[in-house]
């Protein structure tokens, strides 16, 4: 993805919210606490995407650390801000384009979405319309939260599947079977927290896996891969197909987030195999370069990031999975290694 920078912005049309059009929601995510002052206009789509439930939102959280507004923009200001875009942009739709003013130390724009970051926080302005939330803007918060990562609090983009409360993770770039493995996991009654990008929370004695969101995003021919083994099985009611063809869907991930026993290599193969032990999972660092990357293109400061994952990870066990066709093989074969280390 393409970034390009510029300076001195103008100050886009003043669209100061009034109280009966906006919503707050208090959550703890990552040992911290966050306020988001969202448009009601966007409140259930967010709520949709994040997958925030009465265990996630803490509405007595009173001095949060982060916060954050989620507003519509304008027609003025949506104007304003795509003619930005593309004037910098280019004929790369998908460009971000990073820039600062007077009022803000920073901005990302892309041509969805602008973010400004200021000392009160940060403003998250959609440039759509609000339906449109849950296949184009489904990493809300992404970029916000991975500016913010520390060393006991580390992105990374990978699945993380389980069973009886025990998890492993399944880093990997796009393309490697993440998702199809969590929806399969979904399907067979399995706990889920993420199908994509996940947070490791490092405790005193223990890792935790965190979920910053709750969509699934499947290409079709995974979902028809995944009805051979069970039929019965269907994403959630609403799903809607995104630009690169990816059906994206509000899946209610089952589990926020828990304790992270194992890390798994997907290996394509043939046929399933079962887990195969590594002596150290440092032979495993290569698979999260592409986490490595998304700091980058957040704008975040990656310096000390491996070193930090390396810690984390210390003595969590690692494997390669021999990732068949056959779904409930390859489920199978991760339970068993669940049950082993």
């Amino acid at each position: 993805m393409q970034t390009t920078t510029f300076a001195q912005a103008e100050t886009p049309p003043d669209s100061s919210p009034t109280t009966a059009s906006i919503d707050e929601v208090h959550l703890t995510f990552g040992g911290r606490n966050w306020r988001l002052v969202i448009d009601k206009a966007l409140v259930p789509f967010v709520r949709e995407i994040l997958s925030l439930d009465s265990a996630a939102i803490n509405p007595d959280c009173l001095a949060p650390a982060e916060t954050m507004r989620i507003r519509l923009a304008g027609l003025d200001e949506r104007a304003l801000w795509q003619a930005r875009h593309a004037s910098q942009a280019g004929t790369n739709a998908m460009a971000i384009v990073q820039f600062s003013d007077e009022a803000h130390h920073l901005g990302r724009l892309s041509s969805v979405s602008c973010e400004l970051e200021g000392p009160s926080g940060l403003e998250w302005i959609w440039l759509e319309a609000p339906e449109r939330l849950l296949t184009l803007g489904g990493a809300i918060l992404l970029n916000a939260w991975l500016r913010r990562w520390h060393a006991n609090w580390i992105p990374v983009h990978a699945a993380a599947i389980g069973r009886d409360g025990r998890f492993v993770l399944v880093p990997g770039a796009g393309g490697a079977g993440k998702s199809t493995l969590s929806a399969a996991a979904l399907a067979a009654g399995w706990e889920v927290i993420a199908d994509d990008f996940a947070w490791l929370l490092t405790r005193k004695n223990s890792v935790t896996v965190e979920s910053p969101y709750a969509t699934l995003r499947l290409t079709s021919d995974a979902r028809e891969q995944i009805q051979v083994h069970w039929p019965e099985w269907r994403p959630a009611a609403r799903c809607d197909q995104r630009g690169d063809g990816k059906w994206v869907s509000a899946e209610a991930c089952t589990h926020r987030s828990g304790v992270l026993c194992g890390i798994l290599r997907l290996q394509p193969d043939t046929h399933s195999g079962v887990v195969q032990a590594l002596p150290s999972n440092r032979a495993l660092l290569p698979e999260f370069r592409t986490s490595h990357f998304l700091l980058h293109q957040s704008g975040a400061d990656s310096n000390g990031y491996m070193g930090a994952l390396c810690n984390a990870l210390q003595g969590i066990p690692a494997g390669t999975l021999p990732r068949g066709p056959n779904l409930a093989e390859n489920l199978a074969n991760i339970e068993q290694w669940l049950n082993q280390i």
